[in-house]
């Protein structure tokens, strides 16, 4: 029986980008049996352009969020959508992300239902290199098979139905950064084996990870601005997955940085959004 697949686009005021997107996923040589777009409320004109566009494409539907809820929230809406028309298989990226010609047929063609496939994410400016880096990894020539255990979530990321009903949909909550990271820890506690497809490529800007060394510690930082939700998310992820213990290292180390940088203000908000995470309330203000 011919599986069911729905493409999962979430999109924030990149409408360039969007289109070459969905392009690329009308030029696959399997197609997918939908593309739904999700829109994060954005306000450059992409309902605009889609509606011209789309709008009498049976293979296109474009729903608009009344909000921006994230990244977290716009895959959550477009597995919610794609689960309730019956679809089979979710296909998931954003709309900075290029799949190559054949990445949905060669997914299809290793797909199990109980394991999340994902493509080899390679840098869309500097095809030699890797996006994100993968088990150690940072140059393509260096992965020559699948990888077990690790992906680059939600870039090309195909999810079976099955896993769906088994483990939930995405934590919406999250907004951005970390929901990738949950689900793919949630998979893992469930038994449900990750698995990087290297014939299968996904093309995304290289990631721009700011890495601090603070003498022995090694911290990820975010924008100030957005600082407070990147460690809630690593709040819930850390309590949830490795206990207090892991939560009680990430957070002195976090707050360490602060206070010894001398943002004393700063590190109690931190705190709080620590404390909101680890405890799943999610109740502070993005």
């Amino acid at each position: 029986m011919h599986k069911q697949i729905a493409a999962i686009v979430v999109t924030f005021n990149r409408k360039e980008l969007l289109s070459n997107c969905i392009q690329s996923l009308k030029n696959q040589t399997l197609l997918p049996n939908k593309i739904l777009i999700i829109d994060n409320a954005s306000n450059d004109g992409t309902d605009v352009i889609c509606e011209e566009k789309f709008r009498d494409d049976p293979l296109v539907d474009y729903i608009r969020l009344p909000k921006n809820i994230g990244g977290a929230g716009g895959f959550y809406s477009g597995i919610e959508k794609a689960f309730s028309y019956g679809y089979d298989f979710f296909w998931l990226m954003d709309d900075d992300g290029v799949p190559d010609s054949d990445q949905l047929k060669v997914l299809l063609e290793n797909a199990k239902y109980d394991a999340i496939l994902n493509p080899l994410v390679v840098d869309i400016n500097h095809n030699e290199r890797l996006s994100f880096g993968l088990g150690g990894c940072r140059y393509v020539s260096e992965i020559k098979n699948n990888i077990l255990g690790e992906i680059n979530a939600f870039n090309g990321t195909f999810i079976s139905r099955e896993i769906v009903v088994r483990i939930g949909n995405i934590k919406q909550e999250m907004f951005i950064w970390g929901d990738e990271s949950e689900y793919c820890h949630r998979a893992k506690a469930n038994n449900i084996t990750l698995i990087t497809i290297a014939k299968a490529k996904h093309y995304h800007p290289a990631g721009k990870v700011i890495e601090k060394k603070y003498g022995r510690l090694n911290l990820y930082l975010k924008p100030n601005d957005r600082m407070h939700i990147f460690l809630r998310n690593l709040a819930f992820i850390e309590f949830n997955y490795n206990g207090f213990k892991g939560l009680l290292k990430m957070s002195v180390k976090y707050m360490f940085y602060y206070l010894i940088s001398g943002k004393v203000c700063f590190a109690y908000k931190l705190l709080k959004y620590i404390l909101d995470g680890a405890l799943n309330r999610y109740k502070l203000p993005i």
